[in-house]
């Protein structure tokens, strides 16, 4: 197709009389893009190709699914109308059974509980591994996980006799507590060897006066 017409027909007119206009501006964009992929793929796209495309817009593919703006065929293919009927001018095309697509929507809005769900479950595991004070066996995972050569047991016992305060505040975050150590340690580590250099060799011992 790209070969006999790189680029569809655009009439204002029936874009603005249409039912893509009564959706939301988000929908309106995603309608643009996926004409956009439609064409390119010589109007041969499924709804599964749909959904992996635009996995991030779930409410504006149901949107625009519950108002007609595409339809879905009996064997899963969409269907764009104005985009076919200049498809068909290059030759005749299958003739397909259209079906409202409240099937598909359902299938939307089943993905899409589930990644609210996921969400909520992530939210809700951060929340209470944040909890003050933390569990010893938390520390101990999260200090394996950075690599970060913090002795666990020893901040988490060092926080315990302070009544896990920082200063004069409570702790509020120990995983920033945690990090608060692993910069110390770098710092410490990373002085310890500018100054090794004058612990051996010609220098050793030496002291440099000023004159």
């Amino acid at each position: 197709m790209a070969a006999k017409l790189p680029f569809f027909k655009f009439v204002p007119a029936e874009w603005i009389s249409g039912d893509i206009t009564t959706c939301s501006m988000e929908a309106q964009g995603v309608f643009t893009n996926l004409v956009a992929f439609y064409w390119k793929r010589d109007c041969i796209m499924t709804l599964v190709d749909v959904q992996k495309r635009f996995e991030n817009y779930p409410e504006e593919l149901e949107e625009l699914m519950e108002k007609d703006v595409f339809l879905a065929s009996s064997s899963g293919e969409i269907h764009i109308k104005f985009l076919d009927e200049q498809r068909s001018s290059f030759g005749p095309t299958k003739p397909v059974r259209m079906v409202r697509t409240r099937h598909c929507i359902k299938d939307v809005k089943e993905r899409e509980r589930e990644r609210k769900e996921n969400k909520k479950k992530i939210n809700k595991r951060k929340k209470i591994e944040n909890i003050i004070p933390p569990k010893l066996e938390w520390v101990v995972d999260y200090c394996e996980k950075r690599n970060n050569g913090i002795d666990p047991v020893h901040w988490f016992n060092s926080y315990k006799a302070k009544g896990w305060m920082i200063g004069n505040s409570k702790m509020r975050d120990w995983h920033g507590a945690v990090h608060t150590w692993e910069q110390n340690k770098n710092k410490y580590e990373s002085k310890q060897k500018q100054t090794s250099g004058f612990g051996s060799g010609k220098y050793a011992g030496h002291q440099f006066k000023r004159k």
